[in-house]
């Protein structure tokens, strides 16, 4: 799962500049964690990617 997420965030970071991407790996086998950040505006560019 983190190296698939790896390869959107390096995607997603070209052409969304405006975006903060924090992805986490917790120790063993423990969750993943993708955290996207970003200016106000952004919240609804947000919401609408993950429709």
């Amino acid at each position: 799962m983190f190296e698939q997420l790896a390869r959107i965030v390096a995607m997603e970071r070209r052409c969304c500049s405006f975006l903060r991407f924090t992805l986490t790996s917790e120790p063993g086998d423990g969750p993943v964690w993708l955290e996207l950040n970003g200016p106000p505006e952004s919240k609804s560019f947000l919401a609408a990617f993950w429709e």
